[in-house]
């Protein structure tokens, strides 16, 4: 999964966030969470503030398509 924040990208791999429950991150200088979805099996991407998680534009993707785009791209482990 990639998510573009403040003109900077990570990547999230679905299957460790799938074994870990939760994956916690900061992008730009914003705090993000990568939850995964037991009843949907996929992972969502939420920004993290002091009233809970909001929204955030994330996207499933293809490793090798998007990193062709944005090489730059921080890997989140």
């Amino acid at each position: 999964m990639a998510v573009w924040v403040g003109g900077q990208t990570a990547a999230v791999a679905k299957d460790e966030v799938s074994r870990r429950g939760k994956i916690e991150f900061t992008l730009a200088d914003t705090p993000l969470v990568a939850i995964w979805d037991d009843q949907l099996a996929t992972a969502r991407i939420r920004r993290r503030d002091g009233n809970g998680a909001s929204g955030v534009t994330y996207f499933d993707v293809m490793w090798f398509a998007w990193y062709a785009f944005h090489p730059d791209t921080e890997v989140v482990r």
